[in-house]
Parts: structure tokens; C-alpha cells; sequence
């Protein structure tokens, strides 16, 4: 049984897929901190949509977000220890990398794993050209994070000056540069879908 008397609609969802889309350098504590707290917000999406339909359908997703707020605390707490010397610069840049390269291909499987549920809902909008924008923004970023990923895991243990080294350099830039724009744009897509979604599904006073 639907309800409506849940306040605004996937507002959660709509910030926390952006604030986890956005990859920083992997030993850069705002990487981990803005996808644990996305995290978060992500969580309680999935209840905001459990209150909306009446059980917890969504509710298949809470291990992949406990799994990215698990990866993401411990990538915060690394970075910290590497920034006050706790750990070695080369233990941090390896254990960095993975946290880093695990927390980004999470965020990716995950995004992707919610957005295919929520398109296959016929409910939730009232125009579904909205949802298949929304699905093509997501594929857009998800290309470049994934470009930007290993193009910086390959930077970080290539030898210096090498050909994989400089090659990494020269697409990490444009790379990541160009999956925040995506990120932004599917940001922008999620929230004419949110808007849509509420306007057909209006909280009750």
C-alpha cells in the first residue's frame, strides 16, 4: 500500500548519489569523508521509499551502502593516519589505492543496482523520459569514474616517468575532469525526476 504522508520523496537518494560520485585522489580525505557521508543520505533513501510504498523492497540495497560506508570509514581513518605519519608513505599509498579503487567501483555497482529498480517502476513519474535521462546520465559518469579509477591505481604504482606513468597522467585529468561534469548532470537528471515524483505523489498535509 502506497503512502503519501512521508514528506518529500527521494530527496536522500538525489543527494547521495551525487555526493558518492564524486572521486577525489585516493589519499584526499574529502574522497571517503563525502562518500561515507553519501552513504548516509543514500541510506535514508532507501527508508524514504519503504515509508512511500508501505515495505521495504529497496531494502535489498542496505548491504551494498553498509559495505561503501565501511570502505569509505576506513579510507577516511588511512588518510588521516598517513597525514599525521602513523603509517608509512608506501603502505598508505597501497592501502589508499585499494580503499580508493574499492570505495569508486561500489559506488558504481550500487548506483547502478538502485537506478534499475527505480526505472523499472512505472509509478514513480510521470514522464519516463525522465528515468531513461536520468539512466543515461548515470552511464555517462559511470564510463569516466571508471576511466578515472584506474588510471590513477595504474599512476600510483607504475614507475615514475615511464610510459604507463605519463599515459595515466594524461588521461586521469581529462577523465575526472569530465566525470564531474556527468556527475553534476546526473545530479540535475536525478532532481527533475524527484520533482516529478513529488508533484504526482504530494505529501498530505
Amino acid at each position: 500500500m502506497l503512502n503519501s504522508d512521508c514528506g518529500d520523496k527521494m530527496d536522500f537518494f538525489n543527494v547521495g548519489f551525487v555526493l558518492c560520485a564524486l572521486n577525489f585522489n585516493f589519499d584526499w580525505l574529502p574522497d571517503y569523508a563525502l562518500k561515507l557521508i553519501g552513504a548516509g543520505f543514500m541510506a535514508g533513501g532507501v527508508r524514504e521509499l519503504a515509508l512511500y510504498y508501505g515495505d521495504d523492497r529497496f531494502g535489498r540495497h542496505r548491504k551494498g551502502i553498509v559495505l561503501l560506508a565501511l570502505i569509505s570509514a576506513a579510507g577516511t581513518a588511512l588518510t588521516l593516519f598517513l597525514h599525521f605519519g602513523m603509517i608509512s608513505a608506501d603502505t598508505g599509498n597501497i592501502l589508499c589505492t585499494a580503499a580508493g579503487f574499492a570505495g569508486g567501483g561500489t559506488v558504481i555497482a550500487g548506483q547502478w543496482l538502485i537506478l534499475r529498480q527505480l526505472m523499472e517502476d512505472r509509478t514513480l513519474v510521470n514522464d519516463p523520459s525522465l528515468l531513461r535521462r536520468l539512466g543515461a546520465a548515470w552511464k555517462r559518469y559511470a564510463v569516466f569514474a571508471g576511466i578515472s579509477l584506474i588510471a590513477e591505481a595504474v599512476g600510483r604504482f607504475a614507475v615514475t616517468d615511464s610510459i604507463p606513468h605519463l599515459a595515466s597522467g594524461l588521461i586521469l585529468v581529462p577523465a575526472r575532469v569530465i566525470m564531474y561534469i556527468c556527475a553534476i548532470d546526473m545530479g540535475a537528471a536525478f532532481n527533475r525526476c524527484r520533482m516529478d515524483f513529488n508533484k504526482i505523489h504530494p505529501a498530505e498535509e
